[in-house]
């Protein structure tokens, strides 16, 4: 149940706490040992994405407030499955486990607190994914700003004013401003005629280059598209051939499902941007693990000397699936954010 909190801020700090609570139980745990460590590994996402949730000076709906809401009782209920594992098996239990060949019935626990945790977390990508929309109309100022740049609005200034600017230029940091700073300041200089950018200490084209997505970028975009659509592809033929990951191959194409639509998203170049030099940009990490993924459903070819390679157990792929799976459950649900915080920093 979750406990009566006076703001979000407050619902994300509490369900933090509840978080790492989990982490700490499931290094104990007793009995599911694995379920255990996989339930962890996902809790510590979690975790990420709420710190940087928590980062940004954001104001969520009513509707994204339930969503933390469901995500901290699909939490609750994990903390009472990990409480559960503390426990010893007793001389039955190990019976019961021999005799089902697996977890026993703690296995079926664990894919309910998964789908529990499943159903909070889809709501709260799309919830932030709106958001990004309306910050994005905020723009419209700076679209305004830009087309009166390039029509010479600071041409026309009088001496005076362009003196001004220029001294103002002078004073400024360039190396701390937002993409779309550099991207105006670029704009003016060209506008007032200063000359050579290099007395900046960058060219124009790198300050260009600031302010948009570079072809590199899009090429990376167009790359996460189609290595997600060959997962959904690889998935239809999986289940045939292993029906023992049904359900974690289905999971792994839902999330391939939602990387497809995130890159159709209007706002997706702005996601693929660099905002920041010293950022190591979740895209990075999404197209990563999306190959990892891939090759995980590819069908194995068999050695040179006819015979197939190192066995590999269902339940091994399984938690290969899961483990994949939880990182790009994570950069779906961050690069949202992100994109956020940078919007809140070029409005800076």
């Amino acid at each position: 149940m979750v406990p009566v909190v006076g703001s979000v801020v407050e619902l994300i700090s509490v369900t933090l706490r509840l978080a790492r609570r989990i982490k700490t139980m499931a290094q104990t745990a007793k009995q599911s040992k694995r379920r255990c460590g996989l339930l962890k590994d996902r809790v510590g996402f979690i975790e990420k994405l709420l710190e940087q949730l928590k980062a940004t000076r954001w104001v969520p709906d009513q509707a994204t407030q339930a969503t933390l809401e469901n995500l901290h009782d699909a939490l609750d209920s994990g903390q009472l499955l990990v409480q559960a594992c503390q426990r010893r098996r007793t001389p039955w239990s190990y019976l019961t486990l021999f005799c089902s060949g697996g977890e026993g019935d703690m296995d079926g626990e664990f894919d309910g607190v998964d789908s529990q945790i499943d159903r909070a977390m889809q709501p709260f990508h799309i919830s932030n994914l709106i958001v990004l929309l309306s910050l994005n109309q905020e723009n419209f100022f700076m679209n305004v700003l830009e087309k009166l740049l390039r029509d010479g609005a600071c041409k026309r200034l009088p001496q005076g004013d362009k003196d001004e600017i220029k001294k103002i230029m002078n004073d400024s940091d360039r190396h701390h401003m937002s993409p779309n700073a550099k991207k105006m300041l670029e704009l003016i200089i060209n506008d007032l005629k200063l000359g050579e950018v290099d007395t900046w200490g960058a060219s124009s084209a790198n300050l260009h280059k600031a302010g948009g997505i570079s072809s590199n970028e899009s090429d990376q975009l167009k790359q996460v598209e189609d290595i997600a659509k060959d997962i959904m592809e690889l998935k239809k033929a999986e289940p045939a051939v292993n029906k023992q990951i049904g359900r974690e191959v289905q999971w792994l194409a839902q999330l391939a499902q939602q990387v497809v639509h995130l890159t159709q998203h209007p706002l997706a170049p702005q996601m693929m941007m660099r905002h920041r030099d010293d950022l190591l940009h979740p895209m990075d990490d999404l197209l990563h693990d999306l190959e990892e993924a891939r090759n995980l459903l590819m069908p194995k070819q068999p050695s040179s000397s006819g015979h197939g390679g190192v066995g590999i157990t269902a339940a091994m792929k399984a938690t290969a699936i899961y483990q994949v799976g939880y990182k790009i459950e994570y950069s779906l649900q961050v690069l949202p954010i992100v994109t956020m915080r940078e919007f809140e920093m070029d409005r800076a």
